[in-house]
């Protein structure tokens, strides 16, 4: 199923999921050509009534790097800056609240499972964004939560541990996901192709290693 997230105020929580979502929403296709570059993504969240402060707590963008089986998604927020980090098939989450740094471990079993619900309409519809021709999807989960997504096959991006969804031959630049608690639209606003440190994608040491059970409850997500 898609990921559901709650809205009624954006926690620590909530942004370490959104994190996971954005990232496997814009994994490519295993493609045999490979590309090194970053993709700047605006983020909003229409049809939510929040206070200022609240609109002042939600991020505002999230960068995504990449580079051969490596890819990096950056999401920082006025509360933190969520981290997540893919080698082949390794993923960590890493979070930076104001000094307290955490990394944790995903279970990408579990991703993989919940593909296999999802069900995608590739439609006849094209559009530009960011500079490049995209076509459009509309993607189910089992629950009925929806997604619009934009791809584009010429940006090459060689990831193995969460394909693309069937029939998305490519990296999507565009989404709006409807449905459970919230709207979430992401747009590319900028695409920079070029070479990248591998620094990037290297776990940095003074992070404290958690579990992912243990990172939920610490959140305010755990039962």
């Amino acid at each position: 199923s898609l990921t559901r997230l709650n809205y009624n105020f954006m926690k620590p929580y909530q942004l370490f999921r959104l994190a996971l979502l954005l990232l496997s929403l814009t994994i490519g296709s295993a493609l045999k050509a490979q590309q090194s570059g970053q993709i700047v993504f605006d983020m909003k969240f229409p049809g939510q009534e929040l206070s200022r402060e609240e609109q002042e707590m939600l991020p505002k963008e999230a960068t995504m790097y990449f580079k051969g089986d490596a890819m990096r998604m950056e999401m920082p927020s006025a509360m933190m800056t969520t981290t997540v980090i893919t080698v082949k098939e390794d993923v960590t989450t890493l979070m930076d609240m104001m000094g307290n740094k955490i990394a944790m471990k995903a279970d990408t079993k579990k991703s993989k499972e919940a593909e296999k619900d999802v069900k995608v309409n590739v439609t006849g519809e094209k559009k530009t964004i960011a500079g490049y021709e995209c076509k459009k999807a509309l993607v189910t989960g089992n629950d009925g939560e929806s997604m619009e997504i934009w791809f584009t096959d010429k940006i090459k991006i060689n990831n193995s541990w969460n394909k693309s969804y069937k029939g998305v031959d490519g990296t999507l630049l565009e989404f709006a996901m409807k449905g459970g608690a919230a709207d979430i639209q992401l747009s590319a606003r900028e695409v920079k192709l070029g070479p990248l440190n591998d620094d990037l994608f290297t776990v940095p040491s003074d992070y404290k290693v958690m579990t992912q059970e243990e990172m939920m409850q610490m959140m305010g997500g755990g039962k």
